[in-house]
């Protein structure tokens, strides 16, 4: 099997930050509705990985009526 080289092709926009973590201040909170995450782990995990990364920041996540609430904490 060969491959074709390819020169020029732009890279696709970053996908991280797919939440605004990095723009909330404490008492601040967002919701994730319910289509766009198949269940609350994905967003507990990546509040996590920020807090893990960038260590500034905890959050908290509660169900509501039409999705997942992310408060930062501290």
């Amino acid at each position: 099997m060969s491959y074709k080289i390819v020169s020029n092709v732009p890279l696709p926009e970053p996908t991280r930050n797919a939440y605004p973590f990095h723009e909330m201040d404490v008492g601040d909170s967002f919701l994730v509705p319910f289509e766009n995450v198949k269940n609350v782990n994905i967003v507990r995990s990546a509040a996590s990985q920020f807090w893990r990364r960038h260590g500034t920041a905890k959050f908290t996540v509660t169900t509501e009526k039409k999705g997942y609430r992310v408060y930062r904490i501290t």
